[in-house]
């Protein structure tokens, strides 16, 4: 190969967008600010109604278009996927930021090992502006330690063989959230993964008491699906998945008390029992509902009233 030729495409990094416009350049940028030579750029334009389009336009040819309408999350990454020439997928949120050296040495860690079918990484939470500590994947997980925690992988750290990700059939296009989990499951059947100790991108992460409201159309899908294919051993993740959405809600009912508004602390605090009624008499959580400053929210409403 002459020193003009370009390297061969070896990782088709696919960028999901829906009106992205705010955030979408820096995740491009950060892309192709790889360490790396051999990438090809797909941003899939989710049917944005902001100006999300006149941003990817002028990136030009440094980047591969799809432009369809609004289908989800899990459709858009497919559609890249589909027109995609590399050896490796690699999958980056358009609200994310790549560190420089995340390719190369994601792609080390998989060329290393031909028996793992996925590389995932740590990342940098970005919360309300403010940089929060790191957080690592220790190391890879089981099938079984999957469906048990979900081990906090998220797509903006993952590179996957092609191959394998075609072998699961792609993101399911039933679930808008939680369609991240679902393929790690699936691809945790295929093969082992790896996992690199290092920080390898800037995530901007929901405020806690938000997660919820954010992902709870794919709650039930999710659960549903999980427990066709994996039976008892799902009832887990299953809890953990509703624990966690019922905590959110929870948390949402309270600052809805900071706020003075006690119809929708009601509200959401009813949502949250709903969700998971033994919530209240959880071990811990319990001791944070009645710390002696929140039943001080409640009594202050109710003299207020």
């Amino acid at each position: 190969m002459s020193e003009h030729e370009p390297a061969p495409i070896r990782v088709s990094t696919i960028i999901p967008v829906y009106n992205g416009s705010a955030t979408v350049a820096q995740a491009i940028d950060s892309a192709l600010a790889q360490d790396f030579d051999g990438q090809e750029i797909i941003v899939v334009n989710d049917g944005s109604t902001d100006n999300t389009a006149e941003v990817l336009a002028g990136y030009g040819d440094r980047i591969r278009m799809i432009h369809q309408a609004n289908a989800g999350v899990s459709s858009a990454r497919n559609a890249g996927a589909a027109i995609a020439r590399g050896e490796y997928l690699a999958l980056l949120d358009a609200d994310d930021v790549w560190l420089p050296h995340h390719l190369k040495s994601s792609v080390t860690a998989l060329d290393a090992d031909r028996a793992a079918v996925l590389c995932c990484s740590g990342f940098i939470p970005i919360e309300h502006g403010e940089r929060m500590p790191a957080i690592y994947i220790e190391r890879s997980p089981s099938l079984d330690e999957l469906l048990r925690t979900g081990t906090g992988m998220l797509p903006s750290a993952i590179v996957m063989r092609a191959a394998s990700f075609v072998s699961c059939g792609g993101f399911e296009s039933r679930l808008f959230y939680f369609e991240d989990l679902y393929l790690w499951l699936l691809m945790r059947e295929q093969g082992e993964f790896r996992c690199v100790h290092e920080t390898h991108f800037f995530y901007r992460q929901p405020p806690f008491a938000d997660r919820a409201e954010k992902y709870e159309a794919g709650r039930k899908p999710f659960i549903r699906l999980i427990r066709e294919r994996y039976g008892t051993v799902a009832e887990t993740m299953v809890a953990e998945v509703n624990r966690n959405a019922a905590q959110s809600l929870l948390q949402k009912a309270l600052l809805r008390l900071d706020a003075r508004d006690l119809a929708g602390a009601l509200r959401y605090a009813w949502r949250s029992f709903r969700i998971r009624p033994v919530l209240i008499f959880e071990l811990g959580l319990a001791g944070r509902i009645f710390r002696i400053r929140n039943l001080r929210r409640v009594t202050r409403k109710m003299d207020a009233n």
